[in-house]
């Protein structure tokens, strides 16, 4: 099956002071981090979506317009699996959030290998009879369920843009079209939205490169 990726760069970063894409650990950006973990777990195409032209071009990204920009991260999925939906050959979309720089590729890899497959599209409808299966999240130990990094079936489209339409604004609100979890650490999922937060990270010397 084809994974296109996709990096949510939108939000107005008011708390981290610029936006945080362009921001740097370890000395990348943060953007370019996560489009780059995307592609080591082979995502083609991958764009940004949201956030302004020039993030793209400093980057050297596609920009993908947020059908919803500032009504939360909801319509920043909807969005990506909607632009998705219109790739040729993709049936995937895994999208990551681009604060969060402990995402790896083996992380994408997991969620992607979670989606059970033999139907026609390559992925089942359903799993032991239960509800469509559209996504795949990760789980930590606490039983808590993360949007973020996640994998959707670009068939998942309507039924998001339906969502979002619908009033919701939650990513986790997703959830209820049927996801399966994936058990991962915390330390995985973290997500950086202070400059404290940045400089924490860094001093845990944890930036490492996208394949670890």
């Amino acid at each position: 099956m084809t994974i296109a990726g996709a990096v949510l760069a939108g939000g107005a970063g008011r708390r981290m002071g610029s936006p945080k894409a362009l921001v740097e650990v370890g000395g990348r950006a943060l953007g370019s981090l996560a489009a780059d973990v995307l592609e080591a777990a082979g995502a083609r195409p991958v764009a940004l979506v949201g956030g302004p032209d020039e993030v793209g071009a400093t980057l050297g990204r596609t920009v993908v317009a947020d059908r919803w920009p500032g009504e939360g991260p909801l319509g920043g999925i909807a969005s990506a699996v909607r632009w998705a939906s219109g790739i040729p050959g993709v049936s995937l979309v895994a999208v990551v959030a681009c604060d969060q720089p402990g995402v790896t590729s083996e992380l994408v890899a997991a969620l992607v290998a979670a989606l059970p497959a033999d139907s026609a599209d390559g992925l089942a409808d359903t799993t032991d009879g239960g509800p469509k299966v559209v996504g795949a999240v990760a789980q930590t130990a606490d039983g808590r369920r993360h949007p973020f990094p996640s994998v959707w079936r670009v068939t998942a489209a309507g039924a998001l843009d339906a969502l979002v339409e619908a009033g919701a604004r939650r990513a986790d609100a997703a959830f209820a079209l049927g996801v399966t979890p994936v058990l991962r650490p915390g330390s995985e999922l973290v997500d950086l939205d202070t400059p404290d937060d940045v400089a924490r990270f860094g001093a845990t010397d944890r930036a490492a490169p996208p394949g670890s």
